[in-house]
């Protein structure tokens, strides 16, 4: 007896694959999506990183002024903004970033502040500000730099000694020793647009909701530089350097100043030709060369310059280096 035959009817299920595949292609296009807004945020964020770093490093050299660390912002958000392939192009792009700085500070998606020193630090380790001249400076105050061995073993501070580490103060109010106050830290908060088209949106929206809506709410949907909404993400960075100036109380003062005054523009280079070389016998009158003057390796004891070795050895005078 012969088994008995099936039919299948494929007529049936003609349409489930055009049905998976219209419920897989947004889900689909949504994950690619989101691959790709994602990298465009880890790239400014990378990036940012750079922007903090410079802005620390142009307030260190200008007192922590906010001139200075807005000038740095700027310097910073150039390349990305603009870039340069000669002199006017780069004084056009640093202008750009100038002004992208500012409406950024307006427009409430460009934020920064100094986490140190704090008005504490300079309540207990500020000293009257001196200029180049060593003339003081009226109604300034700035947290010294000079002579920093002897000051951290003599100077107290001004509100009282809470603790010591090691042979250093450390102040009543700030908590911080005059080394911990001469650090200079800047936080950068900066909303990147969210340029791909639906997922962008969504994510400033969920963003948005996920901080509580309570600091920065505008700025998830700032309008750019033509006043268009455009959904942000929040992205935060910070960097810390040592102070090589003074810092000045002026410094704490967040306000937009950026201006013309806040860079040297992009400088004149002279013509080859005013250069006049020196010459080698009036470099080295005497003629001396690596055997006579001293640099030549000398045996075991002394570094060979160039040589990219410690001097592990015990010195000429017989002194553990």
């Amino acid at each position: 007896m012969r088994p008995p035959r099936y039919r299948v009817k494929l007529g049936r299920h003609s349409g489930v694959a055009l049905t998976e595949l219209l419920i897989s292609l947004p889900i689909l296009a949504a994950v690619g999506l989101g691959g790709l807004q994602v990298s465009q945020v880890m790239r400014w964020r990378i990036h940012l990183g750079y922007v903090v770093n410079e802005a620390a490093r142009q307030g260190v050299l200008d007192h922590a002024l906010p001139i200075g660390v807005e000038a740095g912002i700027a310097r910073g958000l150039a390349p990305i903004l603009g870039g340069a392939s000669n002199a006017a192009s780069y004084a056009a792009s640093l202008a750009a970033a100038q002004a992208h700085v500012q409406v950024g500070q307006a427009a409430g998606w460009l934020q920064w502040r100094q986490l140190s020193p704090t008005l504490q630090s300079f309540e207990d380790w500020a000293v009257p500000a001196k200029d180049s001249a060593g003339n003081l400076i009226a109604g300034q105050t700035e947290i010294p730099i000079d002579n920093m061995a002897s000051r951290v073993k003599y100077q107290q501070p001004n509100s009282g000694v809470a603790a010591l580490r090691g042979t250093e103060a450390i102040g009543a109010n700030s908590g911080q020793t005059l080394n911990d106050a001469n650090i200079l830290k800047i936080e950068l908060t900066y909303w990147v647009p969210l340029q791909i088209p639906w997922i962008g949106r969504w994510a400033a929206r969920l963003a948005q909701s996920t901080a509580g809506c309570t600091t920065f709410c505008a700025a998830y949907f700032a309008p750019n530089a033509q006043g268009v909404p455009t959904p942000r993400w929040p992205i935060r960075v910070a960097s810390s350097m040592r102070m090589q100036t003074p810092a000045r109380r002026a410094g704490l003062a967040l306000v937009p100043t950026l201006g013309p005054q806040a860079s040297l523009g992009s400088g004149v280079v002279d013509d080859a030709s005013s250069f006049t070389p020196v010459g080698v016998a009036v470099l080295n009158p005497n003629g001396a060369d690596a055997q006579s003057d001293g640099s030549q390796y000398r045996g075991p004891g002394f570094l060979t310059f160039g040589g990219q070795r410690p001097n592990n050895t015990m010195g000429a005078c017989g002194i553990p280096p």
